[in-house]
């Protein structure tokens, strides 16, 4: 019945406004301000249409065919008119209004919520959020259920966390977060039983104050501790990098820094040597007579090979004149004389990572004095351990180059440039940079 009177109202306001009648174009906009605010879109609509150009009158024309388009679930026909409008009274808000309705129909539920709230009051935005709220979290905690059953503890945590408390979602967050440190728990124990100390260390120390972790963390550092100490007595190369890592990360722990300090007393600079190898650096080991009136100096070596805890040495002078069967005896103390693995003359096998740089090599002024056969700037001639035919051996000229053709190995004239392989596990070395100035040593 209000229908039949809008209509029969709005007739006769036509009538009147086609013939001229004494009521002006604002009265009619009034008018049709009030049916726009009433609801009644179409009457609204109407009278906007027949002022024309009256004032705004043509936008809000198509604001209420827009309102009526979206009342009668025409979404598509009022995005169309909201677009045109743009940025006329709230048609962006009634756009964003329809993208939430559009969302909602395809199943995107969240992302049609994210709009909902985005509109706040906004006629009846709220009431649509709250439903949303409603059905979301019941098809999620069912998801969240689900994964839970299925042992997917971190994926059903992330979903209950997104849904802020709602619901039963709380207590299922709960009971995800304890089956995640149990699991962890379980993993550290493990760990444990398969005396991965420290690995199980991490992960007890992750688990902070939950469960016993703290004391499980405490139960790993002193196996740690003592698999540390059933070692320590037995420090080698092999090892000793390991035994200092180990006793580092044991802090105060025990006797951890006193043994930390002794391993790197003693194998501190063997390691350093060992960790410098393919720069080959310089090592001083024994004596021998080095000056013409045979008074005895320290030797220095190069390290041209490291095979496990076996330094190959080459000396970096041709220390004396002797037939190729007959090794020099070089002055050692007696830890010294327990490290020599061999003394040779060094075959050419040996010499591969060296240049004919390297292997032009001066006399000593004692080995000249014997007789070393040398060039006028002391580069000398040596004996390499690589036999040739009829009792000859090869030899390195004064300048770098390889005869090996070879000389009689009897021939006292050529100099001997031994060859020495050391247990670094037998010596320690103390000091040193490993360079030509500072040699290890």
């Amino acid at each position: 019945m209000a229908k039949k009177c809008t209509a029969i109202l709005l007739v006769l306001m036509l009538a009147l406004m086609a013939t001229g009648c004494s009521t002006s174009n604002q009265g009619y906009y009034e008018q049709a301000q009030l049916y726009l605010g009433s609801g009644d879109f179409i009457a609204a609509g109407m009278i906007f249409s027949q002022l024309g150009e009256y004032r705004d009158a043509a936008d809000y024309a198509l604001y209420c065919a827009g309102l009526q388009a979206l009342r009668d679930g025409e979404l598509d026909l009022a995005r169309a008119d909201f677009e045109l409008l743009l940025p006329f009274k709230s048609s962006d808000r009634y756009l964003t209004y329809i993208e939430a309705l559009t969302l909602e129909e395809e199943g995107e539920l969240e992302e049609a919520l994210r709009l909902w709230e985005e509109l706040g009051s906004f006629e009846d935005s709220l009431d649509h959020a709250e439903l949303l709220r409603e059905d979301i979290p019941a098809d999620e905690i069912a998801h969240a259920r689900a994964l839970m059953k299925a042992g997917r503890y971190e994926q059903a945590k992330a979903i209950l966390e997104d849904l802020d408390g709602y619901g039963e979602s709380a207590d299922l967050l709960d009971d995800c977060n304890a089956a995640i440190l149990r699991a962890a728990y379980d993993r550290a124990e493990a760990l444990y039983a398969r005396g991965e100390f420290s690995e199980a260390l991490t992960a007890f120390e992750a688990l902070g104050s939950n469960l016993d972790a703290a004391q499980r963390a405490l139960d790993c550092r002193s196996a740690m501790y003592d698999e540390l100490e059933a070692a320590y007595p037995h420090a080698t190369m092999s090892n000793a990098a390991a035994l200092m890592d180990g006793y580092a990360e044991m802090e105060d722990y025990g006797d951890s820094e006193s043994r930390l300090t002794d391993l790197q007393a003693r194998f501190g600079v063997n390691l350093a040597l060992t960790a410098d190898a393919s720069l080959m650096p310089w090592v001083i080991f024994g004596q021998y007579p080095m000056q013409e009136t045979g008074a005895p100096a320290p030797l220095t070596w190069r390290l041209i090979a490291l095979d496990g805890s076996t330094a190959t040495l080459l000396c970096d002078s041709v220390i004396d004149a002797l037939p190729a069967t007959t090794m020099p005896s070089l002055m050692l103390t007696a830890a010294e004389q327990e490290a020599v693995v061999s003394l040779s003359l060094p075959l050419l096998s040996d010499l591969t990572a060296l240049d004919s740089d390297d292997l032009r090599c001066a006399a000593t002024p004692y080995a000249l004095a014997q007789g070393v056969r040398a060039h006028s700037d002391g580069s000398a001639w040596w004996w390499l351990g690589n036999p040739v035919d009829a009792g000859r051996n090869a030899i390195v000229w004064y300048t770098g180059g390889v005869l090996d053709t070879g000389v009689a190995a009897a021939e006292p004239c050529v100099g001997v440039r031994p060859m020495l392989r050391v247990d670094l596990d037998a010596v320690m070395l103390t000091e040193g940079e490993g360079t030509v100035e500072e040699p290890y040593r």
